[in-house]
């Protein structure tokens, strides 16, 4: 159900929020995050695919200079980011790739910080399994092996919100997975539900080689894009 132009806006003003927000849904569907990506995917197929190739171009030329990897390749993330909520939101455009560069400081500094975020946690997941192989003990590294399973199961789709909030909430890296963590905590089955069928939807993109595997790749995710507006809103016009 849409909702009423005229209700009071949907957002939990103790968030921390620096925008209000409306038109939150309050839970997170899976099914619905399906669709809807499904849709979008297809809708703005030829730009995405456009936009895709450009991308790629600019990643490897900013790999090639080396200092690109650190300087350009996080706030052409951003730029991503910014093209795929609007092309949920619709008027995505070619521009938005480039987006970030326009407010190159922020959208640097913010996307290192989530990155940073995202290593330490990944590290610290992966950290008994990285003993177990460095002391070659099987039973130590088994565990560590499940341990970061665990992690990346439990924890990683949790913060994943955090780059589409510094993103569409102009926040600063820390706060974004800060913020993407507690607001996940009421419906955490349905985050790490959702981590599961994008994982399955590339799966499956890939059991068809290439041809299905790059359309899988958008609709997974365009399906954490749904998921971000049925949790968080739009931004009110200001």
């Amino acid at each position: 159900m849409s909702q009423s132009p005229y209700a009071p806006p949907s957002a939990d003003l103790g968030s921390g929020l620096p925008t209000e927000m409306i038109g939150a849904r309050g839970d997170l569907a899976i099914g619905t995050a399906f669709s809807e990506a499904w849709a979008a995917t297809w809708r703005n197929f030829p730009l995405w695919l456009g936009t895709a190739i450009v991308y790629v171009l600019a990643f490897a030329a900013s790999v090639v200079t080396g200092v690109g990897i650190l300087f350009a390749l996080p706030v052409l993330g951003w730029g991503l980011v910014r093209f795929g909520l609007n092309m949920y939101d619709g008027g995505a455009r070619l521009a938005d790739l480039f987006s970030g560069f326009s407010r190159y400081g922020r959208a640097l500094t913010a996307m290192l910080g989530y990155m940073a975020g995202i290593t330490v946690v990944s590290l610290a997941g992966q950290s008994v399994q990285i003993l177990g192989q460095f002391i070659e003990n099987d039973p130590v590294y088994f565990v560590g092996t499940v341990l970061y399973a665990i992690v990346s199961l439990l924890v990683l789709p949790r913060l994943t919100f955090a780059a589409l909030l510094i993103v569409d909430q102009d926040m600063g890296g820390f706060d974004a997975l800060r913020r993407s963590w507690e607001a996940t905590r009421p419906c955490k089955w349905q985050v790490i539900g959702l981590y599961v069928v994008s994982v399955l939807v590339v799966i499956a993109g890939m059991l068809v080689l290439i041809v299905g595997m790059i359309p899988a790749m958008v609709v997974s995710g365009m399906m954490w894009v749904s998921g971000y507006r049925q949790l968080f809103g739009r931004p009110a016009a200001g």
